[in-house]
């Protein structure tokens, strides 16, 4: 479960700008480069605290802990 990295955004970020700016003007295209950056950078962030989260033990409503990780009761 716990294996997307910053690679992986940047990979589904560069596959997701090539297929929406194929066949589009320049000016749009620059445009969607600009904000796309921006999400991605978002998405990396929300990973990040998705992860630190996981570290933590913090599983907020409706996160399930990932069976792999088992906590003793002295981790508690």
């Amino acid at each position: 479960m716990l294996q997307a990295g910053p690679r992986d955004v940047v990979e589904i970020h560069s596959v997701a700008l090539r297929q929406r700016i194929a066949g589009i003007n320049a000016v749009k295209a620059k445009a969607y480069a600009e904000e796309s950056q921006l999400i991605a950078l978002e998405l990396m962030g929300y990973l990040t605290t998705f992860y630190r989260n996981h570290a933590l033990g913090n599983y907020g409503p409706g996160l399930a802990r990932s069976p792999q990780v088992q906590r003793s009761d002295d981790d508690r």
